[in-house]
């Protein structure tokens, strides 16, 4: 379509050095041009992502749950872990038991 109106419209004759130009410029922009959605997509992303992260930093401290209290320990065992209400699984039989049990 360009070169039919460089020659038809501008009246300009078909030269090689011209054909030659304007197949160096669009094998230059051509990965440009099919790479430009995506580029797109992704700007659209980043800038969707930056304004989630801006509205969870502008929102107000909250304060942490209080601690529960240390159980008291032997002397000679000063440290300890320990759990409440937890298990060492996700879901299956046992997950299944113990959302019954709390309930």
């Amino acid at each position: 379509a360009i070169l039919a109106a460089y020659t038809l419209l501008l009246r300009n004759a078909l030269e090689p050095s011209v054909l030659a130009g304007y197949w160096v410029v669009l094998a230059l922009l051509h990965g440009k041009i099919f790479e430009f959605p995506e580029t797109v997509r992704a700007v659209t992303a980043a800038h969707a992502a930056v304004a989630r992260l801006d509205a969870f930093l502008a929102l107000p401290e909250k304060k942490a749950p209080p601690l529960l209290p240390a159980p008291s320990l032997p002397e000679h065992f000063p440290y300890a872990i320990w759990a409440e209400r937890a298990a060492f699984s996700w879901g299956g039989e046992a997950g299944r038991r113990r959302r019954a049990e709390e309930r």
